[in-house]
């Protein structure tokens, strides 16, 4: 398997495996190979070389990986959707592929959060399924539900809570952000409506309002 994503490389690197293919056909190994080097400095080209190695082994993770994470970066967003998913076929790769895929819907695509959010909430829910120790699904749950209703369910945060991991910035500081909420009372318990049918177990509910790309709190 390839090393997912964007390790540095030596120019020197670069330009070696460039000049095999000024010379020869690069093959599937060559051209994933290019695009995973140039993924971050040279976007438009890595989605050529990964196109390449999609067309000469269309069953391989790896070149839809890099051709997702290229039509990201080149702002093809649907494109990138399509081979996230290709991707997600193969276990190595699901979990970058996951988290890429939410992120680009829900901050990078141009949407505004209520879409943005409804377009990640499938992929949420499957990474918080496949990786129920990992707190970013939580947080991205916590984040898309507060965009498309304005409530999400206490025990959300609570899991959120007990999986944050304080050496990722994103969640150290969302886990500071909900914590400063509490202190200003702008988290608010919401119980569901009395007219919910007899018998249905009441779930508490916060009022999310503050969650940044929701409602702000009046």
């Amino acid at each position: 398997m390839l090393p997912i994503r964007h390790e540095p490389f030596p120019l020197e690197s670069r330009l070696s495996l460039l000049q095999v293919v000024r010379f020869r056909e690069g093959g599937w190994w060559v051209n994933v190979n290019i695009a995973r080097m140039l993924v971050d400095l040279e976007p438009s080209m890595a989605r050529r070389y990964a196109a390449l190695a999609v067309a000469d082994e269309p069953e391989k993770a790896a070149g839809h990986y890099y051709l997702a994470v290229s039509s990201l970066y080149t702002k093809r967003f649907d494109e990138a959707d399509k081979h996230y998913q290709l991707a997600m076929q193969d276990s190595d790769y699901l979990h970058s592929s996951l988290d890429e895929v939410v992120r680009m819907w829900m901050f990078e695509a141009g949407l505004s959060p209520k879409e943005g959010g409804l377009r990640a909430r499938p992929y949420i829910e499957r990474l918080v399924r496949e990786f129920p120790d990992d707190g970013r699904g939580y947080m991205y749950r916590i984040l898309s539900e507060g965009a498309i209703t304005g409530k999400v369910p206490e025990q959300w945060i609570a899991d959120f809570e007990q999986r944050a991991d304080l050496n990722d910035h994103r969640q150290a500081g969302f886990l500071r952000w909900l914590q400063e909420m509490r202190k200003s009372a702008s988290l608010r318990i919401v119980l569901p409506s009395a007219s919910h049918e007899a018998g249905r177990q009441k779930q508490s509910m916060r009022d999310v309002d503050g969650v940044p790309g929701g409602k702000r709190s009046k």
